[in-house]
């Protein structure tokens, strides 16, 4: 029985470590929706997603949710299911009619049979529980209705521009430096343009905002040569702090802050090599928590720029908090969530990057010792008919005034100087009590102690010793 709680105990421990990745690190998120192409839209159809977490998903058992109706999603061709993390696929109603709209994409593509209405409708994804994940619901309004473009998420918002598929999003246009802090403050675009060589050119993008330990997009572009042909180049990234990787659109976490020169390289098919470099500005991602109560948890961003909490979390006594997605927070603000929306009640609370990781954990401080404490005045009355030990006992359980005795419930708050004496007062009744006990202790031993050394010194004394003689001299007498 007790092996059996032991193992209890062992699996639910461990359950509550893995809790923070588990509740955390699983996110998929909706990046672009083409729900209304130029001339027939038939079987042209898709939604492209994200895998935003630190780790892959298996999609064979979630669920494209299209006005209430559950579409599945399926292996496409030898893909499989399997969105690797930080990665993109896209969802086509006909994925070889997809694959022929864009040939050479390198999106996962999964096979859903749906049809997105042109007048607009709710779109969410759904996990293997059919738990809703992510969701977001478009309008022609928007934009994307008919002209060639689709609808695309950047930088928190919905935009309408051209189709990029299994790749980085359009980008909005970067907001006035001189806005006030109600709108999201974004670094200005760079002003140099791409190196040009020959009739080819590349782009490695505009100057990039990071947070230290968490994912940054960087995206090569390439002017001046057949789409064909672009699978002929070879691409390759240097991040600028000693590491590199190949490929055109990557992404990468920085582990600290600083300013980074990213370089994006291209050797064409003969030999010439081609290069560009941006700046990447990684800042340390300072939000924390600053205060928690039974009714609420507030966070402040110091950064120095705005910060989307999109998969960030919250835990307090065991439950979680994810934020939603598109939860923006503006720099050297603070941020309350209160009960009523986290489910979360407590006084200690950690906050979690999208990937699981530990961004802060908030405790509660120490009183400080020199406010005013409630604190019991006692006085040391010793009774005749109880032993010492009672008597110390019975000091401890009563308080007293000038005339009377009072129970330890009539208690008052006295200054730390009030506090100490009283302790002081206690702490010498117990040490005059412990000085009476061992002293008389020490005095017993030392007349043991005295008493063994005589009886020892006449034992010892030599057998023709006068005394000895007489003794043995009277106890004859007395047998005659």
């Amino acid at each position: 029985m007790q092996r059996q709680i032991a193992l209890y105990v062992a699996i639910l421990f461990t359950a509550v470590l893995l809790l923070p990745s588990v509740a955390f690190a699983q996110s998929v998120q909706i990046t672009e929706i083409m729900y209304n192409l130029e001339g027939t839209d038939a079987d042209r159809e898709w939604v492209e997603i994200r895998n935003t977490s630190g780790s892959d998903i298996d999609l064979s058992a979630w669920h494209l949710l299209e006005n209430d109706v559950n579409h599945l999603l399926s292996a496409s061709g030898d893909g499989g299911t399997v969105l690797a993390a930080n990665s993109y696929a896209v969802i086509a109603d006909d994925p070889t009619a997809f694959l022929g709209d864009h040939p050479g994409v390198k999106a996962l593509v999964l096979d859903s049979s749906f049809g997105l209405s042109n007048s607009g409708e709710d779109l969410s994804i759904t996990d293997a529980d059919e738990v809703v994940v992510d969701s977001y619901t478009y309008t022609p309004d928007t934009g994307a209705d008919g002209d060639g473009n689709s609808l695309q998420l950047s930088d928190g918002d919905w935009i309408a521009a051209d189709p990029t598929p299994g790749e980085v999003n359009a980008s909005i246009a970067a907001a006035d430096s001189s806005s006030s802090d109600s709108r999201i403050r974004m670094m200005e675009p760079r002003t140099e343009p791409p190196d040009p060589v020959g009739d080819i050119s590349i782009d490695a993008g505009s100057d990039v905002p990071a947070l230290a330990g968490l994912p940054v997009d960087l995206v090569g572009t390439i002017d001046g040569i057949e789409e064909r042909r672009l699978d002929e180049l070879d691409y390759s990234w240097s991040f600028g702090n000693g590491d590199d990787t190949t490929g055109r659109d990557v992404t990468y976490v920085y582990p600290y802050p600083g300013s980074y020169v990213a370089t994006f390289r291209v050797v064409a098919d003969d030999g010439d090599i081609y290069t560009d470099a941006t700046v990447v500005e990684v800042l340390d991602p300072a939000v924390s928590i600053i205060d928690v109560s039974d009714d609420y948890i507030t966070i402040k961003n110091t950064t120095g720029r705005s910060v989307d909490l999109s998969g960030w979390g919250l835990m307090m006594g065991g439950k979680a908090f994810a934020f939603p997605l598109h939860t923006i927070h503006l720099d050297d603000e603070e941020l309350t969530i209160t009960e009523d929306v986290s489910g979360l009640s407590g006084t200690q609370a950690t906050l979690y990057f999208p990937d699981g990781r530990t961004a802060n954990t908030y405790k509660p401080q120490a009183e400080d010792s020199s406010r005013s404490t409630t604190v019991s005045r006692r006085t040391y009355t010793p009774q005749a008919d109880q032993p010492v030990d009672n008597q110390i006992d019975s000091a401890q359980s009563t308080t007293t005034n000038a005339d009377q005795d009072v129970s330890l419930d009539d208690t008052f708050a006295a200054t730390s100087d009030q506090s100490a004496a009283a302790m002081a007062s206690l702490q010498s009744d117990r040490l005059m009590g412990s000085f009476w006990r061992w002293g008389g202790v020490l005095f017993l031993l030392l007349m043991i102690a005295l008493i063994t050394a005589i009886l020892m010194r006449r034992i010892s004394r030599p057998a023709d010793d006068p005394e000895v003689q007489a003794s043995r001299f009277d106890i004859n007498e007395i047998k005659d």
